[in-house]
């Protein structure tokens, strides 16, 4: 298992919200939602075969992924994220609107365009190539959310 920690945060780092951007470009495009120099964002990230399990923080942004974002990387992985208590965000998941009122876990379908906005936020975040999922892979998994206490977000 490969342990991965990014943490940028302006107070040390005079460009660590140019360095953010940069760093995601290819994924989505961004638009913090404060000045650069708040900007703070943690990611630790364990590498489990095929899979990626994080615990993520981040000042408010909106993060776009665009169907030219989908043609640059080809990801075809589907996330599944537990939102911790206290996050704030919606979004339009290729045509699924949904926020965080209806609930505290969602899958993001990583071949397929997203738009969201998220307040500052805390995430437990586990990334699954498509191909993990077995008869699942070809569910609808885009943006449905599951509020926690639910079989489904419970089992999950």
């Amino acid at each position: 298992m490969r342990r991965d920690l990014w943490v940028l945060d302006a107070r040390e780092q005079a460009d660590a919200a140019e360095q953010y951007r940069q760093a995601c470009a290819g994924i989505f495009a961004l638009e913090l939602a404060g000045a650069d120099a708040s900007f703070s964002n943690r990611m630790d990230s364990y590498h489990i075969e095929a899979a990626i399990f994080s615990r993520c923080e981040g000042v408010a942004q909106r993060f776009d992924r665009s169907p030219a974002h989908l043609l640059a990387d080809g990801g075809d992985n589907v996330q599944v994220v537990l939102d911790l208590p206290g996050n704030r965000w919606e979004g339009d998941y290729d045509g699924r609107l949904v926020d965080s009122r209806m609930g505290v876990l969602r899958l993001i379908d990583w071949s397929r365009p997203f738009q969201f906005r998220a307040d500052a936020f805390r995430t437990l975040n586990l990334m699954l190539p498509r191909a993990l999922l077995g008869p699942a892979a070809g569910f609808d998994l885009h943006g449905l959310v599951a509020p926690e206490d639910s079989p489904s977000a419970r089992l999950l």
